[in-house]
């Protein structure tokens, strides 16, 4: 069994939601990982444009993995993903649907500004993040820490 930490980024568009960055943390061999996928131009352009100007700031011609190559690299059988929030539950729930998606809110995960800061600071490859409070890597990075902090004294 993999267990991984793991958030996202992304805009709805025409009913759809539009994955545009990925990050996990893979427990077993504590390695991040961070994706950003190609997409078309979307539909939907008021929303979209008021997401990559005040929230998340990624335009979508920037990107490095289209989306069913990381899907088939997610959904293996066996893996186990902490994520926050059960509407991020429903989505990814949607399209891995052979792995165990589980709320860290259900374990007592407070809001991302009220979790602290881990010791180690990292850079998203987007440099555009390096001060966003949105990206997924550096909310990962909050989730895993805050996970590991609670659960230490347990192992």
């Amino acid at each position: 069994i993999f267990v991984f930490f793991l958030d996202f980024e992304g805009y709805p568009d025409n009913n759809k939601f539009i994955f545009k960055e990925i990050s996990l943390f893979n427990t077993r061999n504590r390695a991040y990982l961070n994706y950003f996928i190609q997409t078309n131009p979307p539909k939907n352009q008021k929303t979209y444009n008021w997401l990559v100007n005040n929230f998340h700031l990624i335009e979508h011609s920037y990107g490095d993995i289209k989306f069913k190559e990381l899907l088939k690299k997610l959904q293996c059988k066996n893996h186990i993903y902490y994520v926050k929030g059960a509407h991020k539950v429903k989505l990814l729930s949607k399209i891995l649907k052979n792995n165990i998606i589980l709320n860290l809110e259900q374990f007592g995960c407070p809001s991302y500004k009220n979790l602290s800061e881990p010791p180690i600071k990292l850079l998203c490859k987007y440099k555009k993040h390096h001060d966003c409070d949105h990206c997924a890597l550096s909310k990962v990075n909050k989730i895993a820490y805050w996970f590991e902090n609670e659960n230490s004294s347990e192992h």
